[in-house]
Parts: C-alpha cells; sequence; structure tokens
C-alpha cells in the first residue's frame, strides 16, 4: 500500500475515534444539526477504518508468521502455506481499502461538486 494512502488512513482512524468521543459528548447530543452530520461523517468512515484495521492485523499475522518460518524447521511447509494465505489476505484488504476510499470519495464529490476533478478525454 502507498505511503500517502497508509497517512490517510490512519488520519481517518484517529477521526473515527475522535467522532465517537464527541457523539458521547452532551453538547453534541443536544445539537441536533452537529449530533446527525457527526453521525453521518462516523457512518461514512466506519467501513473504511475497520477494512484497515484488518489490513493491520493481517500484517501484524504476517510479521508473526515469517518469524515463525525463521524458528521452527519442522513446520517449514505449514508456515510457508499459512504466509501465503496471509499474503493473499493483505492484497485482498488493500483492494477493499481502495474501494472503500474510492467510494468515500465519490460520496464527498457528489456532496460538494466544486471538489471534483474533471479530467481531459
Amino acid at each position: 500500500m502507498k505511503h500517502s494512502i497508509q497517512l490517510k488512513l490512519e488520519n481517518l482512524c484517529e477521526r473515527y475515534d475522535e467522532i465517537a468521543a464527541l457523539l458521547s459528548e452532551p453538547e453534541v447530543q443536544g445539537n441536533q444539526n452537529k449530533f446527525r452530520t457527526l453521525s453521518q461523517e462516523y457512518a461514512q468512515i466506519g467501513p473504511l477504518v475497520d477494512c484497515y484495521k484488518r489490513y493491520e492485523q493481517a500484517l501484524k499475522m504476517l510479521a508473526s508468521l515469517k518469524k515463525w518460518l525463521t524458528t521452527q524447521t519442522r513446520t517449514k511447509e505449514l508456515a510457508k502455506e499459512e504466509i501465503n494465505e496471509a499474503e493473499v489476505l493483505i492484497e485482498t484488504l488493500i483492494m477493499n481499502c481502495k474501494y472503500c476510499y474510492y467510494q468515500r470519495s465519490q460520496r464527498q464529490s457528489q456532496h460538494f461538486p466544486g471538489n471534483t476533478r474533471r479530467y481531459r478525454r
């Protein structure tokens, strides 16, 4: 995954946690417009944050499997199979994160038409 996308996803995770904290504050709960806006943003970035967190877990799992491969001599074949499965999972999660990120960008451009990019054909 590109480093720039990874940074954006990490920022979204922080924003997700921030919104969760804001939604629990009495001032926000008393202001229906702010509560609705934050709830919508929370719902929009939720799938992307979930996908990114699963991606991070898969990376940790891959690292531990590679460490296991270097320490275990009897189970190398099993470790190699597990590593291959983890790598496939990571690639799938990268694609899912990109898709969710693209979907989020599309929804934002619908709400804010001035932010759309125009491409020449």
